[in-house]
């Protein structure tokens, strides 16, 4: 399956979600350890119905997505580019 929802990679077992994600093709062996990370990353995370679906933005603290929030994560990130050309290009108005 090229696109799919949540829905499509899995089922209800009673109240638990249960993962099955139906690859379209084999590994080739430079993408077995992303796919084991991703493996990895959603390892214990449990998904229940009866609680409503919600997203948060971790990185700022009305945990609200926001280009400024997302510019400033990355800024802090990359310590190599850090300084006063981000603030600069952060007041440039787009064309």
């Amino acid at each position: 399956m090229k696109e799919g929802t949540l829905g499509d990679f899995g089922f209800w077992n009673e109240d638990r979600w249960m993962q099955s994600i139906p690859w379209r093709r084999r590994w080739f062996a430079w993408e077995k350890a992303m796919v084991s990370d991703l493996a990895k990353e959603i390892e214990g995370k449990n998904l229940y119905k009866v609680n409503d679906d919600e997203w948060y933005w971790r990185n700022n603290e009305t945990q609200e997505y926001t280009i400024k929030s997302a510019y400033r994560k990355l800024m802090f990130e990359n310590s190599a580019h850090e300084g006063f050309i981000y603030d600069i290009l952060w007041k440039t108005k787009g064309v």
